[in-house]
Formats: C-alpha cells, sequence, structure tokens
C-alpha cells in the first residue's frame, strides 16, 4: 500500500518568489512600481525627478497595501468588492445614521450571572 504524504496546511498560497512573496503580492508590488515609474514619466517634463518621487509616495504605499494588509484575514482586493457588493444589496434608508455601523452590538448585552 502506497502512503502519500500531504502537507498539514493546504490552505496557506505557496511562496514562491524567494520563500517570501505569493504571485499575487508580487504583482501587486509590481503594480505599484508601475504607477510610480508612470507618474514620474509624466511628470518629468514639467516637474524633474520630483515627478519619481510624488509617484513613490502614492503609488509604492498602493501597492504594498493591496499586497500585504489583509482586513478581516481576507486580501484587500477581495474586501473591497465585498464592501462594494454590499453596499449596493443594501437598502439606502432615508434615516440611516453611519455612526450606527460602528457600534458593537454585545457592548449592550447584559450577562447573566
Amino acid at each position: 500500500m502506497t502512503e502519500w504524504k500531504t502537507p498539514t496546511d493546504i490552505s496557506e498560497k505557496e511562496k514562491i518568489v524567494g520563500g517570501f512573496l505569493t504571485a499575487g503580492q508580487l504583482i501587486w508590488i509590481v503594480v505599484g512600481i508601475g504607477i510610480m515609474v508612470g507618474i514620474g514619466l509624466a511628470c518629468s517634463g514639467f516637474m524633474g525627478g520630483i515627478g519619481f518621487i510624488i509617484g513613490g509616495v502614492l503609488g509604492l504605499p498602493t501597492g504594498i497595501i493591496f499586497a500585504f494588509y489583509k482586513p478581516h484575514k481576507i486580501p484587500m482586493m477581495q474586501f473591497i468588492k465585498l464592501k462594494i457588493a454590499r453596499r449596493k444589496t443594501s437598502p439606502k434608508l432615508p434615516n440611516h445614521d453611519p455612526e450606527i455601523d460602528d457600534i458593537d452590538l454585545n457592548y449592550f448585552a447584559i450577562e447573566r450571572l
């Protein structure tokens, strides 16, 4: 009988770039660098090297946030898609108060002794 060895955690994505980055993370970092270069080249004619600095301030954090930040343990792009889908499906009430969304409902729960 043949025994097959399976990894203990198969839900983890494979780190293909130096054992540190997944393919999706690498793509988002390349997109951030592309934004930096695009803004830098677009602004280099009238701003010089400052265009690359502005592009770096805008592009690199965008790529890093989308690559590594995971709100509620899901990738940032999927989180944004879920937020947009939720806004489309939830009804708009005339007396809707945005502060109510931030209230922790368990705060008002009464504990039984």
